[in-house]
């Protein structure tokens, strides 16, 4: 598939975004939301509704003269987008900027669910991109500086159990992969969540630390749209972890790989390889009397 097709393919993609943090109440957010789409039924111009809810999950905190202290359940905030297009992108980075001045800020835990419309993809497509987290798994942990109280309570590795059934078992029905989903895995709290698949909201990505930097999420929503559109176009992709000896070069090839290449991408491929070690611009820097990063 040429270039062009596949990034039309990617950007096609409807996506969804919840976003968790405290600092201000939901009425604060909701006001602040009303004031960007100019409605106060918090509808934007296309008609979607956009709403910011309760989770009990949160850390809620207040600041008062500078000082935080925790905060009672009003500040406890999730922000829940409509389902959105690649073209809506720009949108949502105002109401996150706009949040932002009104004083909103992340606590500990707090997190970013991405959700892929899921219309095209098959059991094939769905098992390529288990492999392919699990390939990718160690070295998604840091880039996307995953805390591991995050990590073992909201958004877990893949069960290799799944992986092993899924690989070792025709699958050919999403059904079935559901089966196996229940037998192995049996929650949502994984990096990589299907359960949301099973209830019809799409694939969910929920590996991302919650922030209030704009063009950071705009990276989480198109890496989550490349990882998803790259799996329904690999016919097969080998279960098997990958070892790294250079993590910022190989994690860079990788997202060249995902379609995020050229100028379009760059400041994505800069923010997702920030944390992680060695040379983004060759395999063995040391040939080329370059010093590797050590983050």
């Amino acid at each position: 598939m040429m270039d062009y097709e596949y990034l039309d393919n990617m950007k096609a993609q409807e996506f969804g975004l919840e976003l968790e943090f405290t600092f201000i109440t939901r009425e604060q957010a909701m006001r602040v939301i009303i004031n960007i789409l100019h409605d106060e039924d918090m509808i934007d111009s296309e008609g979607r509704q956009w709403d910011v809810k309760g989770d009990s999950s949160i850390s809620s905190k207040k600041k008062i003269n500078g000082i935080v202290y925790d905060a009672d359940r009003s500040y406890q905030c999730e922000m829940v987008t409509p389902i959105l297009g690649y073209q809506d992108i720009p949108l949502l980075q105002n109401i996150i900027r706009a949040l932002k001045r009104a004083g909103a800020d992340t606590s500990e835990k707090c997190g970013i669910h991405v959700h892929i419309r899921a219309d095209d993809q098959t059991p094939q497509s769905l098992r390529n991109l288990l492999n392919l987290m699990l390939q990718k798994e160690e070295l998604i942990i840091k880039a996307f500086q995953i805390p591991d109280d995050r990590l073992f309570r909201y958004c877990a590795k893949v069960e290799e159990s799944l992986i092993k059934a899924i690989n070792k078992n025709t699958i050919n029905t999403v059904q079935e992969l559901e089966d196996v989903w229940s037998v192995e895995c049996g929650t949502r709290y994984k990096m990589l969540n299907l359960e949301s698949l099973w209830d019809k909201k799409g694939i969910e990505l929920r590996l991302f630390n919650s922030t209030f930097h704009a063009g950071l999420v705009r990276s989480y929503i198109v890496f989550s749209l490349a990882l998803c559109c790259k799996a329904m176009n690999m016919s097969r992709v080998v279960p098997r972890r990958n070892k790294m000896t250079n993590e910022r070069y190989e994690f860079r090839c990788w997202l060249n790989r995902l379609g995020l290449k050229g100028d379009e991408f760059s400041n994505c491929r800069k923010h997702l390889i920030m944390y992680l070690d060695g040379d983004s611009s060759f395999a063995q820097p040391e040939d080329h009397n370059r010093k590797r990063k050590v983050v």
